[in-house]
């Protein structure tokens, strides 16, 4: 599918893709930002594809009143709504891939406005050839090669006047910074062309390394990765590579920098993306799948007459027992308390600040739920994972994987017990 606005660039890669012999449709966006320049647009593209007997799709945006009530830049909005719905056109129809008419200036204009805005590697490699199913068949040629191109074949096309406009960012280095270059390189794109050949090669050097890299430093399970920032403080531009490892799971520059700067005097610091945290513990970084605040903060209910609850991804059981247990389990899991001690109903539920329990073995001493878990050296993270038993008195009875309370534990004076049995 041929993504096709009637420009010179895009007429021309229709006229390409015909005499290449390829199957493809022409798909069209009317953005509605010219009036009725927007709709001679569309309907040149329309009679184009009837013409040539091609699929053709087109939409209408009405892109200036969404930006505003969007409070979002109209270009910005604008390409949104083109990829989207270009991507949804060719899921529905079928197609293999979505073709742009990018050219070697475009790539050429992002190098530029990405180095000016900021930018890593990536940015200044210009517009990709390939990304998922978009292909940029264009991208060898210069805009002049375009151009010569159209008026050899006698292409029909619509001029955009808008382009000739330096209001807008792109347009500006288009109009007044390229032509600047081409003075002083009237080969600039040949240039250009051969200079992103050269960055290929280092890009493949570089990730190369930084995957090597990642592999010394990085490790932990499914569910937590551990960076070992103490080893990682070894290598060459340490938060460059930081940077590589966590831009893609959405944390940004700044944070990525006070992150580095703070791994010695800040351990429990917390960092979030959208979808990631990372928390500052000792030695190492803890990066895990952002734990959302509201599952953490359910509690759950259990009744005299219950055996067993459903918590999240995890399961309770109980047992009561008039036998008491000649010796106990070592799983940390499994607890015994003596029923007739306990206040029904009881209470699952995450700790919070001022939490305090009599651990097991302390006589009776009581001791805050947060230097508990510092002596046990649990990193933030996994505090927030524990769960506390507590009964209807608001006593703490258990934290589930790791102590009993003193107070409920089974002596000589027990009559009847009740067995918890927590499955993660």
């Amino acid at each position: 599918m041929l993504a096709v606005s009637g420009g010179v660039d895009s007429m021309v890669m229709c006229d390409l893709f015909l005499k290449a012999g390829f199957q493809f449709g022409i798909a069209h966006v009317n953005f509605e930002l010219r009036g009725k320049e927007s709709d001679a647009d569309q309907e040149m593209v329309r009679l184009y594809a009837e013409r040539q007997q091609l699929p053709f799709f087109t939409i209408n945006f009405p892109t200036k009143d969404l930006a505003a009530q969007q409070k979002r830049s109209i270009q910005e909005l604008a390409r949104e709504l083109r990829y989207e719905w270009l991507e949804k056109i060719r899921k529905e129809n079928a197609f293999d891939l979505i073709a742009t008419a990018h050219h070697l200036n475009d790539s050429l204009e992002t190098i530029l406005f990405n180095w000016t805005k900021g930018t890593g590697l990536n940015g200044l490699m210009g517009v990709p050839v390939c990304n998922g199913f978009i292909i940029r068949p264009l991208l060898g040629l210069a805009k002049d090669e375009v151009e010569v191109y159209a008026e050899q074949e006698q292409i029909a096309f619509r001029e955009d006047q808008s382009n000739r406009e330096n209001k807008y960012d792109r347009n500006k280095i288009r109009l007044d910074v390229m032509p600047v270059l081409k003075s002083i390189n009237p080969k600039l794109e040949e240039t250009v062309g051969r200079n992103l050949q050269y960055l290929e090669d280092v890009r493949a050097l570089y990730y190369w390394a930084v995957f090597n890299i990642l592999k010394k430093v990085w490790g932990g399970d499914e569910k937590t990765s551990v960076v070992k920032f103490k080893v990682l403080e070894e290598y060459p531009a340490p938060t460059t590579l930081l940077f590589e490892w966590l831009a893609p799971l959405g944390f940004n520059s700044d944070q990525i920098r006070q992150i580095w700067e703070s791994r010695e005097g800040q351990p429990g610091a917390l960092f979030f993306s959208q979808t990631h945290q990372l928390l500052i513990d000792r030695e190492t970084f803890i990066l895990q799948e952002r734990i959302e605040k509201n599952k953490w903060r359910q509690t759950y209910t259990l009744t005299k007459d219950m055996s067993f609850l459903q918590i999240n991804d995890a399961q309770l059981f109980v047992e009561r027992h008039s036998n008491l247990p000649k010796t106990f389990s070592e799983n940390p899991f499994i607890a015994y308390l003596d029923i007739d001690i306990i206040e029904f109903p009881l209470s699952m539920r995450h700790w919070k600040a001022g939490d305090q329990f009599c651990p097991l073995g302390m006589k009776g001493q009581t001791k805050k739920l947060q230097d508990f878990f510092t002596d046990l050296k649990l990193p933030r993270t996994e505090k927030d994972k524990v769960w506390i038993l507590e009964d209807a008195k608001g006593r703490i009875c258990w934290i589930i994987g790791h102590r009993l309370d003193d107070r409920f534990k089974i002596t000589s004076q027990t009559q009847q017990a009740i067995k918890m049995i927590y499955k993660p």
